[in-house]
Formats: C-alpha cells, structure tokens, sequence
C-alpha cells in the first residue's frame, strides 16, 4: 500500500554529503589507516604522524578518502605543474622583489607556527604597504601550485619550514 512503483533514485550529491559526514566524524586514526595504502600505491613514504597532520589540514576539504591524495597532493610530492591561469592572475613583474625579503624573514625566524607566520607576513605587508593578496596568492602558488586548498599558513606550519624554503627558492629560480 505504501509501496511506490517508481524505481529508486541514486542521489550522488546525497552520497557525498553523507559520506562527508562520515568522513569529518571518523576517528582520525582510523582515517589514517584507511588512507595509508592509498598513499603506498601512489609510491608515496610518509610516516602516520606527518598522514595525522595531513588528514587534521583536508579532513573538511574531501568527501572520499582517495581525495587526500588529489586534493592535497602537494602535501605528498613538490608540485611539478602550476596552475597557469592562476599565476597569470597573481605573479606580477614585481612579485619576485616582494618575496625575496619575506622569504629571508621565514629564513631567519625560528618560529614556523601558523599564527606567528600569519602574523609576520602581515607585518610585512603593512610595513610594505602593499595588499595582502599581492603575497598570499604568490605564496600559494610557490608552496602548492594550485589556487586553492587548505589555509596557507597551516599548510606551511605542516609541511615545515625547510621544505617551505626550498619550494620558494625552486620556483623562484626556476621561473
């Protein structure tokens, strides 16, 4: 009687919407796990305390766990492709002269927590007089290649600050 005739309807955005939730309230240990032979098959090593960082950073950003390593690639492997239209967007003639002395401050600063690279990074941009965005995106762009993705700062704090380094310099001197 209440029985409908009409076949059943797969709702793909429902899927993901409910495997999203799934996904944000899992055990971050469990999700490790579930992650770490995905990132074996990709040939990737990395240890579970650094896969812990990664899920904590993209966790709200996937609806599917082979989507960490897609979505944050970067995190895994140093970008070797960088979004064109992005950086035609947001590296200007003048973007190299504004880095390299931001770039020297990261250097000689013990301190690579997110808040305190927030922070300097923004004391630069005022003492600079210049826009926010005329650094972040550039940044961005510098440390992952891509035009979004988790917070910057975040990101930089969980990749470190020797790596940060290098991908700033290699881009740079690649350019």
């Amino acid at each position: 009687e209440k029985v409908n005739k009409a076949g059943a309807v797969f709702d793909r955005k429902k899927l993901e919407w409910m495997n999203f939730e799934y996904l944000k309230k899992m055990d971050t240990q469990d999700l490790v796990n579930l992650l770490k032979p995905i990132l074996v098959d990709k040939e990737y090593d990395i240890c579970a305390e650094y896969i812990t960082q990664v899920v904590d950073l993209f966790r709200e950003r996937v609806h599917f766990v082979h989507e960490f390593a897609e979505i944050a690639d970067y995190m895994f492997v140093k970008p070797t492709e960088f979004e064109e239209k992005y950086a035609a967007k947001h590296w200007k003639e003048d973007t190299v002269e504004l880095m390299k002395p931001l770039i020297e401050i990261y250097k000689n600063d013990d301190n690579f927590e997110h808040e305190h690279m927030y922070e300097i990074t923004k004391e630069y941009v005022e003492n600079k007089e210049i826009k926010f965005k005329q650094i972040i995106h550039p940044i961005r762009l510098m440390i992952t290649g891509k035009s979004a993705g988790a917070g910057m700062f975040e990101t930089m704090e969980v990749l470190g600050k020797e790596e940060c380094i290098e991908r700033f310099e290699s881009y740079i001197n690649n350019l």
